[in-house]
């Protein structure tokens, strides 16, 4: 194969994809079944094999008969390795060691978007005796391994006293050698941070996210407060008073099908603007529906965002990074649910519950509510470790990096469309910068 690229058609996955409409395109190779090319402007073409991206993840190499085309080793029996991978990765065995606590589904805020305000009809709130039960049996069920924690809402800061208790808990456990580390995490909307909050998080480094969507005017048309307020200058007031104590503190933006086309315009404003060096974007959760947002858009908005990231050295997270990791560090990310390394989350729900999913997590889908002991967290990593590839999931490029449709998108409504445009669309992005400047994280 040499010369001359194919002749431009649009690929298998409809038009040609790219930061820039019509700049990187995804072309089949004629007279071929399973090969394609990727071809931008200012960056070589490289030959793939459509089934996955296994042979460019672990096998690189450079095939072109006169140097012309970075290729990639295309394997015999593809089927075979791609299946026995699977099975080798499914084998794996995974542990729960991180646990999203929901003390209250109640919230001082009003955002049109929240679940609190549309499917929390009754919110509830975690008792102490509860509290004190979940924090005993994350520590049986852990003994002399490290655990995460998140504290979640509602809004946790409005039972602070329980996240105070509890830190100090996990502390003296881990002093003792009970368990080997712990390390929390919290989501806020920021609005009651106070000075000693602040001083006593930083002490416990405990990271924290600030929620907000964008600048002003983008946040305050979702976010408001109980009488229909903007609530951007709260949400920055408490962002400062906890990165004025040294707390390790960034912004969360939730994207909506009216901003996904401007996340990254919002996200740099705020970073030049506010001074954050932490920025998280919130993956768009399933629903009945599917997403909210256009997956092929969110991909363009965030492979910008991660550009302009490493070039201001702001650490960035959210939807597509595992697809850098596994670029780099050549390990396919084959389950949803499951980290490659085996670590896995799940909820206790404000009443004492153990719920799989840290996305739903109030009637148990997508799978059943149990009552939290040791026993039936071993149970549920049983469960956990089947991967949620499908079999319509063959033949994508990202078939070994996305992780597959998640249990409860399978549950709600299927594989969704738009959940599959963004994955493809960031693994030909995320490829094409690799060849260019290298993967950097």
């Amino acid at each position: 194969m040499r010369g001359k690229a194919p002749g431009a058609a649009n690929g298998p996955y409809g038009r040609a994809v790219g930061a820039r409409q019509g700049e990187t395109q995804v072309l089949p190779v004629p007279d071929s079944d399973h090969l394609h090319l990727l071809r931008a402007p200012g960056a070589a073409p490289i030959l793939f094999d459509s089934v996955s991206l296994e042979a460019f993840l672990l096998e690189p190499s450079d095939l072109g008969p006169d140097g012309e085309w970075p290729c990639v080793r295309l394997r015999g029996e593809r089927d075979v390795v791609i299946a026995a991978r699977r099975r080798g990765f499914a084998r794996k065995p995974g542990h729960i060691n991180t646990f999203r606590v929901v003390l209250t589904e109640s919230c001082n805020f009003a955002c049109r978007y929240c679940f609190e305000t549309t499917s929390a009809r009754r919110p509830r709130s975690m008792s102490k005796r509860t509290l004190e039960r979940t924090v005993q049996v994350i520590l049986d069920a852990n003994a002399g391994q490290g655990v995460a924690v998140h504290w979640f809402g509602g809004e946790p800061l409005l039972l602070w006293s329980h996240i105070d208790w509890a830190m100090a808990s996990f502390a003296e456990a881990a002093r003792r050698g009970q368990i080997s580390s712990v390390h929390h995490s919290m989501t806020t909307n920021g609005s009651l941070v106070t000075p000693r909050i602040a001083r006593d998080l930083a002490r416990a480094r405990c990271d924290v996210f600030v929620s907000v969507d964008g600048p002003r005017a983008v946040n305050d048309r979702s976010r408001v407060d109980r009488s229909g307020g903007g609530t951007f200058d709260e949400a920055l007031r408490g962002f400062r008073l906890l990165a004025q104590a040294g707390v390790d503190v960034g912004l969360l933006v939730t994207a909506d099908a009216s901003s996904v086309s401007t996340l990254f315009e919002s996200v740099r404003e705020l970073i030049e603007t506010v001074g954050v060096r932490k920025v998280g974007v919130n993956t768009p959760q399933p629903s009945r529906n599917g997403w909210s947002v256009d997956g092929a858009v969110l991909a363009e908005q965030m492979h910008q965002l991660v550009r302009y990231c490493n070039d201001q050295d702001v650490r960035l997270l959210g939807p597509g990074l595992r697809v850098l990791r596994a670029l780099k560090y050549a390990n396919p990310h084959v389950d949803d649910c499951r980290s490659p390394s085996g670590a896995m989350a799940a909820t206790i729900t404000p009443e004492g519950q153990l719920s799989g999913c840290i996305v739903s997590w109030q009637d148990g889908r997508p799978w059943k509510l149990r009552d939290l002991s040791s026993r039936s967290l071993l149970e549920l990593e049983h469960i956990k470790v089947t991967p949620t590839v499908q079999p319509g999931c063959h033949g994508c490029i990202a078939e070994m990096v996305c992780g597959g449709p998640c249990a409860l998108e399978m549950v709600l409504a299927g594989v969704h469309p738009d959940r599959c445009a963004f994955y493809r669309t960031f693994v030909v992005l995320s490829v094409l910068e690799s060849t260019r400047d290298g993967v950097r994280l």
